[in-house]
């Protein structure tokens, strides 16, 4: 199954519009870093083969339904 990429947009703590926050591009931008070290230095593999991620569509951040059960491991 493919997943649609998230849309950076969603995530609504730096507000839209003419009065947006002005480090929201920095803050975006060191999450990004910080998630690339994260998946440099750590290994993720599903706990299931047959988990298909349905993603809540009232909440405000973009996460599953239920919890994403994972086994997250240091890379040798």
């Amino acid at each position: 199954t493919s997943i649609a990429p998230a849309n950076r947009d969603a995530f609504c703590a730096f507000a839209a519009g003419a009065r947006n926050c002005v480090g929201k591009n920095l803050a975006v931008e060191e999450s990004v870093i910080l998630l690339a070290c994260l998946v440099h230095k750590l290994s993720f593999e599903l706990v299931s083969e047959t988990y298909e991620a349905t993603p809540l569509l009232h909440a405000v951040v973009q996460q599953p339904d239920d919890n994403l059960p994972m086994i997250v491991r240091p890379r040798q």
